[in-house]
């Protein structure tokens, strides 16, 4: 699990690039290009979100978030698992007037999923020795 840890943060890849639509970037092993925005009323919130095609996980759709009563908006990442590392879209601002460029940043964390892992064994591990020990008191007494 501490290898985990160490290689998490050692090696997490953090990068951020202004595309414009239908501009491919290729970083972090993934490429993706960009589509658009598109901008979604939902109700007590108003999002957009940017429309990247990738060539390994198909289409993402970052967000941000516009609340009324507050003055920045939240980015709404689109995270994406997979055993080796996680991959963190995140829509950081675009072009309000025709939606033609957008800033994207993408945060890759290797082995995040095995200190899920590892985490998982160490608790079943302890759940495991623990109840042996109760058993075997019990005999004894």
């Amino acid at each position: 699990m501490g290898l985990a840890i160490a290689f998490s943060q050692t090696y997490r890849l953090e990068s951020e690039k202004t595309l414009h639509r239908g501009e491919a970037w290729e970083v972090g092993g993934v490429r993706m290009e960009f589509q658009g925005v598109r901008a979604l009323d939902e109700g007590r919130r108003f999002a957009v979100e940017a429309r990247l095609q990738t060539d390994r996980f198909g289409e993402v759709r970052p967000r941000l978030h516009f609340y009324p009563q507050m003055n920045s908006p939240l980015p709404a990442p689109k995270v994406v698992y997979t055993p080796g590392n996680d991959y963190y879209f995140l829509l950081m601002d675009f072009d309000r007037e025709k939606g033609e460029w957008a800033s994207i940043r993408l945060i890759v964390t290797p082995l995040v999923f095995w200190m899920w892992v590892a985490g998982g064994l160490m608790a079943l591990g302890t759940f495991t020795s623990s109840g042996r020990r109760r058993g075997a008191r019990s005999l004894r007494g």
